[in-house]
């Protein structure tokens, strides 16, 4: 973890910071705005990319889909 971490800092992408309460070992880490406007942009880039691939569905294929949401939320929940 110390790995990646030193690799995002390096990046730009998050950034070490005491610990709020000065009692905790270690520190906290937070994103940069660089690194909040790179994940914003990736996860428009999925959410454009999945929106095409529902939109080739078969209704019927839509539909089965919908239907399966609450078991996948289901097991996202246990």
């Amino acid at each position: 973890m110390t790995r990646v971490l030193a690799a995002l800092e390096e990046l730009d992408l998050v950034h070490r910071q005491p610990h709020p309460t000065g009692q905790a070992p270690g520190a906290c880490w937070r994103s940069t705005d660089r690194g909040r406007d790179l994940l914003v942009e990736d996860r428009n880039r999925r959410q454009a990319w999945l929106a095409c691939r529902l939109n080739e569905l078969l209704p019927a294929e839509r539909e089965a889909l919908r239907l399966a949401v609450p078991v996948i939320e289901r097991l996202a929940d246990s």
